[in-house]
């Protein structure tokens, strides 16, 4: 644009960006060049500098001058004085009544009220300001919808505001809680929609807005230039009936005029396109950028055997081996287990404007380390902590374990089972006893709880009993049982009246679920599934409903240290104000220990010269004084001696809370992290939504995915239950459905 035009200042409604820009653009619809939030630019008369949101009904229209809301913020952080602030607004009318608008946050660099980093905090302050009052909206909308709790609300606001003032970075609060699993990317951009923060594909297809973050020139009549969303393609149009009126010439005029510059296509091909009779309806890819090149994610490389055992593994014919073990490897204190190879960035790429698009980040692998390995301090390498048996959990975390081999049951001889390494147990684990290990192996497990960080391997049967398991659990049968587990599941026999939830698959190839739900996140492998008799199966497949589980229950533990550390910090704020009585009250009483023997000598002096004068009544009146006064000495001493060991009681309690504090915050940042790997892993991990069946489904069982779902209303043999997109024929909309489809 030329020196010449007048400009004006509009900021974003949303964001809070200012932009500089012609006053000819007043009641026009224009694009923030920041957020991309679209809004019509502010009449001349306006009092308000900030622009309307682009509403049907225009539901948004704030009425307070953005900058001054800038000078009020720097008033109340002390950075500037209320008499600068009227100074600084006076010397703006005066520059606006000469024709020139200032920023009051340069008027304030100008005359040295502020530095250049006061002004960038504030700035950024009341963009953090005004995007935290969206999001307060935005998640009142999550709590309606049922999504979330307002205490997670508030948990995740608190977190964007700890962003905030330790990284100097704004992070909106959908991001926060697609980040912690608690909505999906698609209900975020929903949500963001509704509050008219993003914009509909295909919304106005009317005037396009302007885009405030780059100048452009009015386009020749004729043709119209458009440019995506991501400004790696642009297309043509022309609009004049008129051949003669467009040439090749004009067509690049306007290109350069957008800055258009990096993969145009050739001049023949646009002359082809502008020549054709009548007109196409349909718009020229004219430019076409250069996509950056995807790079190598990082990965884990593990120098032990990861999978040794492979037990219960699916054979030929779909029979499981359940007595070839295989052998454990070992490995001695020190060993390397792992190393993590870092990623490989791509090749940057162009977009049609010539700017360099950067390559996406190459998604970094770490190292997850537990009970018995060792990681260097730069995160890079995993050894061996101690002598064992190396293991890989299904949720990616190595162990060395050590051995525990128990010769009969898990009852009143053995008590509770609690060992750090594999469990090795040849008779049953009894009713009501639980055992905690590593891998573990047993004959049966009855009626018992079960909690293991890798795979459980039963030769009979489990009935009965809660089993967790970050690996994966095979077993010949299962009856009445709750099973919860990160890898796979497999069972040779039957599945009766149970509840099974796993990351992984669900094999049971040449067996027979009853009256059972199975949730697997890879898929549902059987060789039948229900009973005439029977009461119907449900089954969950494509969905993480394991890892959702123990995020949430893992939430739920942070939150009750949480609330212990507040019930322990306020416990601390009361014996803190008693100490500081204690305090004032010794001291108190160490002037009158200091002070005293003083007066004392003083009033001895006295007495000693009332005597000599022979002024015996004096002399009683001193002598008296000294008395009481060495008794007021004698009670302080007493009394600190008292208040100084209270002091070093409270002294203690206090101490002992801060580090109980402190304990909960490792616990608190450890459980965290659990959440934080549990929710990384299953999002790298895909899943199946298919139930295959060998041999018959009974009627009323149902399928869910996640995104469609179906009731059985007829015995079903040798089949393929999946969900795919699929066209209907009516309406030629694509949705998503269950499909059946036959066993090959």
């Amino acid at each position: 644009m030329n020196e010449h035009i007048e400009k004006n200042i509009i900021t974003c409604p949303s964001c809070g960006m200012s932009w500089r820009t012609s006053k000819d653009l007043a009641g026009k619809m224009v694009v923030c060049g920041k957020c991309r939030f679209k809004f019509t630019a502010p009449l001349p008369t306006d009092k308000s500098t900030t622009g309307t949101p682009h509403t049907k009904q225009n539901e948004m229209n704030p009425k307070q001058d953005s900058f001054l809301l800038v000078g009020n913020l720097a008033v109340k952080l002390g950075y500037i004085t209320t008499d600068q602030l009227k100074k600084a607004l006076d010397l703006q009318r005066e520059k606006k009544e000469q024709g020139m608008d200032s920023m009051l946050g340069e008027i304030f660099i100008e005359k040295g009220f502020m530095t250049q980093d006061q002004l960038d905090f504030v700035l950024s302050l009341q963009e953090m300001r005004q995007i935290r009052s969206l999001d307060r909206k935005f998640g009142e909308m999550v709590i309606d919808q049922g999504l979330a709790s307002k205490e997670i609300i508030e948990e995740g606001l608190n977190t964007q505001k700890e962003i905030f003032f330790q990284e100097k970075r704004i992070t909106l609060l959908g991001d926060i809680l697609v980040e912690q699993g608690i909505i999906t990317g698609v209900q975020r951009e929903d949500l963001l929609r509704r509050q008219n923060r993003i914009r509909d594909e295909g919304e106005d297809k009317g005037e396009a807005p302007y885009d405030l973050g780059r100048e452009a020139e009015a386009p020749p009549e004729g043709l119209q230039i458009t440019v995506s969303e991501d400004k790696m393609t642009a297309f043509l149009k022309v609009t004049t009936p008129e051949a003669s009126s467009v040439s090749v010439d004009k067509v690049k005029q306007l290109l350069a005029s957008e800055g258009i510059c990096h993969g145009v296509i050739p001049d023949q091909d646009i002359a082809r396109y502008i020549e054709q009779t009548p007109r196409p309806t349909d718009p020229l890819e004219i430019a076409v950028g250069t996509k950056p090149t995807q790079g190598q994610d990082g990965q884990i490389k593990y120098y032990f055997n990861t999978d040794p055992l492979k037990i219960g593994t699916v054979r030929k014919g779909g029979v499981i081996d359940f007595r070839d073990r295989g052998r454990l490897p070992q490995v001695k204190k020190g060993t390397l287990l792992a190393r993590r190879v870092p990623g490989l960035p791509g090749e940057p790429g162009r977009d049609v404007f010539g700017k360099e698009v950067p390559p996406p980040k190459p998604k970094e692998a770490k190292i997850k380390s537990g009970k018995g390995v060792e990681k260097s301090e730069d995160g890079n390498k995993a050894h061996a902590g101690r002598d064992g048996a190396p293991m890989l959990s299904a949720d990616g975390k190595i162990y060395v374990l050590s051995r525990l081999e128990i010769p009969g049951d898990v009852g009143l001889e053995t008590g509770h089972v609690d060992f750090d390494g594999d469990i090795d147990i040849k008779g049953a684990v009894q009713d009501g006893f639980w055992v905690r290990g590593g891998r573990l192996s047993a004959s049966e497990i009855l009626r018992a709880d079960v909690s293991a960080s890798g795979d459980v391997v039963v030769a009979g049967g489990i009935i009965g009993a809660t089993v967790r398991s970050d690996g994966s659990l095979k077993a010949r049968y299962i009856h009445d049982a709750r099973i919860h587990v990160l890898g796979d599941v497999v069972v040779e026999k039957e599945v009766i009246d149970s509840d099974i939830m796993t990351n992984g698959a669900f094999m049971i190839q040449e067996g027979k679920v009853f009256n059972s739900r199975i949730s697997a996140k890879k898929g549902i492998q059987a060789f039948q599934i229900g009973s005439a008799k029977s009461k119907p199966c449900r089954l969950v497949v494509g969905i993480d409903e394991e890892a959702a589980a123990r995020i949430e229950n893992l939430k739920r533990m942070k939150e009750s240290k949480k609330k212990r550390q507040k019930k322990w910090q306020a416990a601390i704020k009361k014996l803190k104000a008693v100490s500081n009585n204690i305090l004032k009250e010794v001291t108190e009483l160490a002037y009158i220990a200091d002070r005293g023997p003083l007066e004392q000598k003083q009033l001895q002096k006295e007495m000693e010269s009332a005597k000599s004068a022979g002024d015996e009544n004096r002399t009683a009146i001193l002598k008296d004084k000294i008395a009481e006064l060495g008794k007021r000495i004698n009670t302080a001493e007493a009394r600190t001696n008292v208040l100084m060991d209270q002091q070093g009681k409270v002294d203690a309690k206090i101490s002992d809370l801060e580090q109980q504090i402190e304990r909960l915050e490792s616990e608190k940042l450890a459980l965290a992290q659990d959440i934080e790997e549990i929710y990384e892993w299953s999002q790298s991990t895909g899943g199946t939504a298919e139930v295959k069946v060998k041999e018959t489904i009974f009627s009323h069982t149902i399928v869910k995915g996640p995104r469609c779902s179906i009731k059985l209303k007829e015995n079903l043999d040798r089949l393929i239950i999946a969900e795919k997109q699929v066209q209907e024929p009516e309406t030629q909309k694509t949705i998503w459905k269950m499909v059946i489809s036959p066993l090959k």
